[in-house]
Formats: structure tokens, C-alpha cells, sequence
């Protein structure tokens, strides 16, 4: 097994020998409008079905799916508590499983 120092001064070697050009913000180019916003006409993305979200969320470790994701479960979740729930018959999971 390699020594965890040993295998970083490897690992950062490469890193050390280049040299870092300074760069003037100011000579860098300026963003139109357009990189800062969607063009009007263009069709707006559709939202990620919840079997989406949790695959890019859950399993990808995609932060903004999981964000939504816990978006959409409260939503679902206060929606559920306004109904009583009757049991396996009941109105609640049955509108679960209609969405």
C-alpha cells in the first residue's frame, strides 16, 4: 500500500512544475445578453417525471435533482395530509397513485 503523502506528492507533481499565467479580468470578453437568459420562442424544458429526479438525484448524487426532488415529495406530502386517510381504501393512496 502506497504512503498517503507519498502518493499525493505524486499525484500533484504534474501541477507543480506548470507555471500559472496571470490573466487581466479585464481583457477577458464580455457576455451578451443572450448567455444570461433563455431567448423568447425557444420551448421551455420539461420538468423530470419523480422516477427521473430520483434516478439523477438519489443514485447520481445530482444536488439540484435531490433539491427538487424533496420539492416535489413535500408538495405531494401536504396535499396528502388535507385528505383522511381510510386505509388501503382510502382516498390519500389512491391519489398517490393517480400522480
Amino acid at each position: 500500500m502506497t504512503d498517503p503523502q507519498r502518493y499525493l506528492a505524486i499525484y500533484l507533481a504534474p501541477l507543480a512544475t506548470r507555471v500559472r499565467k496571470h490573466v487581466d479580468a479585464a481583457a477577458l470578453p464580455l457576455l451578451d445578453g443572450r448567455h444570461w437568459s433563455m431567448p423568447e420562442g425557444l420551448p421551455v424544458r420539461q420538468a423530470l417525471s419523480l422516477r427521473q429526479l430520483f434516478a439523477a438525484g438519489v443514485e447520481s448524487g445530482n444536488a439540484e435533482a435531490r433539491s427538487e426532488l424533496k420539492r416535489r415529495v413535500a408538495a405531494i406530502d401536504a396535499i396528502t395530509e388535507q385528505f383522511p386517510d381510510d386505509g388501503e381504501a382510502g382516498l390519500a393512496p389512491r391519489l398517490l397513485d393517480a400522480l
